[in-house]
């Protein structure tokens, strides 16, 4: 071991016979040293291994010190003050303490802690593992598939190339995949996550977090916490978890799933699966053939283009379908369905609903409950189902079944022809038409008016026309009796 004396020196070694370890002890001067195990103590020192494994030790000293490791498998602890270390070749051990420190971990697999300052880490090149520390630390990790943790405050870590996995821990952390296919968990704060261009993983964990996973065909989690995830044009698989979450993307075929909290999900171009959780969600998704869950609560859906699926569940829904051949069942509670244009069918379920049929040839059940049904245009079939239904009749061809119950059928001014499979006295159904009918060719009239000049009994039924092709026919009531009591004029 040679010793430095107090005051600065510059100190070799040089043995040409026999190779040795050379143990070198700086002294509180600032110090030069190179060798394989360097002590450099208080002053401001440079230390400097040699080709094979060396030991660095900045020691004390709150100065400003610089430690390079050549090619061998170096440990390096950079001491307290606001240190300097290039790893270069080897698999290094960097361990920084005190003090706002720069790391370089060089081209080997490289080991490096942060310590206690605000810490600047390069990892380079090599499958590098990296503790951030105490500090407001920054880090990139370069190429090579690299493990990255930060620490205890607000970090940022940039995972660049290769496959990564980086941690937050308990800061408000901002976590940066980069290129390849990445493992980012967000930790306790509130983080920002980023995935990169490759099929990521990211798990928001805890916190209020927001998470991008860019392009690629993601795995993306939220955690706990109202969190905020978007994605681009991948194929994504999305959980919001616990809490108030907001989920975009941009396209792509996703699944979707969302967790406790009311939530919101907007999807873009693709065929998405959509599936909301126990509070009132809002589910908006783009252009394609989409199936979509609403789940308990009151929730809000609504669809464009395509082919959709829909399931309202329990709880008061609203569901707007866009054009397409949509197939919707709202399911238990009071729902609000308008299907858009295309032929559709829909479910109205247990509780007092309103479905609109819109364009096209729509199939509309009331279910249990008292259900208000709109046919509008097309040649639609409207079944009411248990309850006291209202039916309305629009333009096209339509066919009305009240099913059990009081139901009333309306004429709306639009008509085009109805008919009615099942009006019954002895249920006190009513029928309802406008008088928008016959007001210009006849004036006002009496409900008794309008069966005398407008009713007849055939073979089928009572059928009564208006002109113009505008018809309403009551299969098999034959009775004109009783008729005019069970008629309104709207």
């Amino acid at each position: 071991m040679i010793r430095g004396v107090s005051k600065s020196r510059f100190v070799f070694l040089r043995d040409t016979l026999v190779p040795v370890a050379i143990n070198l002890r700086g002294s509180k001067g600032n110090d030069n040293l190179k060798g394989s195990a360097l002590i450099g103590l208080d002053g401001d020192d440079t230390l400097s291994g040699g080709a094979s494994g060396d030991l660095l030790h900045g020691d004390t000293s709150a100065s400003p010190g610089v430690e390079n490791s050549d090619d061998g498998d170096d440990v390096v602890l950079a001491g307290a003050g606001n240190d300097t270390v290039y790893g270069s070749g080897g698999n290094d051990q960097i361990w920084l303490e005190d003090g706002d420190d720069y790391a370089h971990g060089g081209s080997g697999n490289d080991m490096i802690g942060g310590g206690l300052g605000d810490d600047l880490i390069f990892g380079a090149g090599g499958a590098d593992t990296i503790f951030a520390g105490d500090g407001y630390d920054t880090v990139y990790a370069g190429t090579g598939d690299d493990v990255i943790w930060a620490g205890l405050h607000d970090d940022v870590v940039n995972g660049d190339d290769g496959n990564d996995v980086i941690g937050g821990a308990d800061g408000n952390d901002t976590l940066l995949g980069g290129e390849g296919h990445d493992t980012l968990f967000g930790g306790f704060g509130d983080d920002e996550l980023w995935g990169g261009n490759g099929n990521d993983e990211i798990w928001g964990v805890d916190g209020d977090d927001f998470i991008n996973g860019w392009n690629g065909d993601n795995l993306i989690g939220g955690g706990n916490g109202y969190d905020t995830i978007e994605t681009r044009f991948g194929n994504d698989t999305l959980y919001g978890g616990i809490g108030e979450d907001s989920v975009t993307s941009a396209g792509g075929h996703n699944v979707i799933w969302l967790g406790a909290g009311d939530d919101y999900v907007m999807t873009g171009d693709g065929h998405d699966l959509i599936g909301g959780g126990d509070e009132n969600d809002s589910i908006v998704s783009g252009a394609g053939n989409d199936t979509l869950y609403g789940g308990n609560g009151d929730d809000t859906i609504a669809t464009t283009d395509g082919d959709n699926q829909i399931w309202g569940g329990a709880g008061n829904d609203g569901i707007t379908a866009g054009a397409g051949a949509d197939t919707i069942d709202a399911e238990d509670g009071n729902d609000n369905v308008w299907a858009g244009a295309g032929d559709d069918l829909i479910f109205g379920g247990a509780g007092h609903d309103r479905l609109t049929g819109d364009l096209g040839r729509d199939t509309l059940w009331g279910g249990d409950g008292d259900d208000t049904l709109f046919g509008n245009e097309g040649n639609d079939l409207l079944f009411g189902g248990t309850g006291a239904d209202s039916l309305y009749a629009g333009a096209g061809s339509d066919t009305l079944t009240g099913g059990a119950g009081q139901d009333v059928f309306l004429m709306r001014e639009d008509l085009g022809t109805a008919i009615v499979t099942d009006f019954r006295i002895a249920d006190r159904d009513q029928i309802a038409i406008s008088r928008d009918h016959w007001l210009g060719s006849h004036g006002s009239l009496t409900t008794e008016e309008v069966v005398l000049r407008f009713a007849d009994v055939t073979e089928r039924g009572t059928l009564l026309s208006f002109g113009g092709g505008t018809t309403i026919m009551l299969e098999n009531h034959y009775d004109l009796d009783w008729l005019s009591d069970n008629m309104t004029i709207l």
